[in-house]
């Protein structure tokens, strides 16, 4: 048993990111090189998918572009603009997960990915319908 398949079984609640940290450093370490930008995206989104991560561009530039976790980023509460209305579940899902990747533009051309860090403070998430879009 792995230790993500321990995390999973030990009862922790999926909200509770303080004590969770599950590293993927080294399945996103590589010297493949790669011919464009969205060879890079392409490659990241297949190997986060197998473990259930969803991977989404931060932002690109012509030399750089930095994926991270679709739950990057710091929880924002939307509150209701109507006191009467029913509560909601509103906000992000976000759950200030820091893992980052970059892929960099070499001066030959071709583009190669670095860990920029590697960790996740969730659990994998399973299911397409659990994922921000």
């Amino acid at each position: 048993m792995s230790s993500s398949d321990e995390d999973l079984d030990s009862g922790h609640n999926e909200d509770d990111t303080s004590t969770i940290e599950v590293d993927h450093t080294d399945y996103f370490t590589t010297t493949q090189l790669f011919d464009s930008k969205d060879e890079v995206v392409v490659w990241a989104r297949f190997v986060a998918r197998g473990f259930f991560v969803k991977m989404v561009k931060k932002s690109c530039s012509q030399k750089k572009i930095f994926l991270t976790c679709d739950l990057y980023g710091e929880k924002r509460e939307c509150p209701s603009t109507n006191p009467d209305a029913r509560p909601r579940r509103t906000g992000s899902k976000k759950k200030n997960c820091g893992f980052q990747i970059v892929g960099e533009l070499r001066s030959d051309d071709r583009w190669e990915v670095r860990v920029v860090y590697g960790k996740h403070n969730h659990f994998p998430i399973y299911g397409k319908h659990n994922h921000s879009n």
